[in-house]
């Protein structure tokens, strides 16, 4: 956000999630582009990891209190949908299919359409510590509490599962060709 630091943001309380969109003059060149707050909107309670944009420009933010919220470009709500357990991680847009991804606490992971319904929810051996990537269109990633990353497929069978070699700094990373990295102490 390009805004003065004494400037508040209208609709947040101190401590609550907070989704806002800058917008800018586009026959400025951006160094000289005045910045300004599009739209600000409240989720409740903290967001957990980073909101994600879809091609249509709506905003998907995960809060602490089990909850995936969806913003209109302009930022109207659209939908929240309950999750079992706490989000943990950044959601993510699978590049397939566009269904929003997320893992939990609870034991779970989600794949959540972008109408705001479920596309599956399915259980896991291990809170889900990352976020849920798409490691391809039939399968997704994810680093477990008990630090071993995990890739299931489209139908919750699990296609397989590594210890990490020593303790996971980060949650893992797409790379080409199928490729998962994870960051290592």
């Amino acid at each position: 956000i390009k805004a003065p630091l004494d400037e508040p943001l209208i609709g947040a309380q101190r401590g609550e999630a907070r989704v806002s969109v800058e917008s800018r003059q586009d026959d400025l060149p951006a160094e000289e582009a005045p910045g300004f707050v599009a739209w600000c909107a409240s989720g409740g309670a903290p967001i957990v990891g980073l909101p994600v944009v879809d091609a249509q420009e709506r905003a998907y933010v995960a809060t602490s209190d089990g909850y995936l919220h969806a913003f209109e470009r302009d930022g109207r709500f659209r939908w929240s949908y309950t999750v079992k357990g706490t989000p943990l991680g950044s959601v993510s847009l699978r590049p397939s299919d566009g269904a929003i991804l997320m893992g939990t606490t609870g034991r779970y992971i989600y794949a959540i359409n972008q109408d705001g319904g479920l596309r599956f929810r399915y259980p896991t051996l291990t809170p889900v510590w990352s976020g849920l990537l798409a490691l391809n269109p039939s399968t997704v990633v994810f680093l477990g509490h008990d630090r071993r990353v995990y890739a299931l497929s489209n139908t919750g069978h699990r296609r397989y599962r590594v210890r990490a070699p020593s303790t996971p700094m980060g949650g893992p990373v797409i790379g080409a060709d199928d490729v998962v990295w994870l960051p290592l102490e």
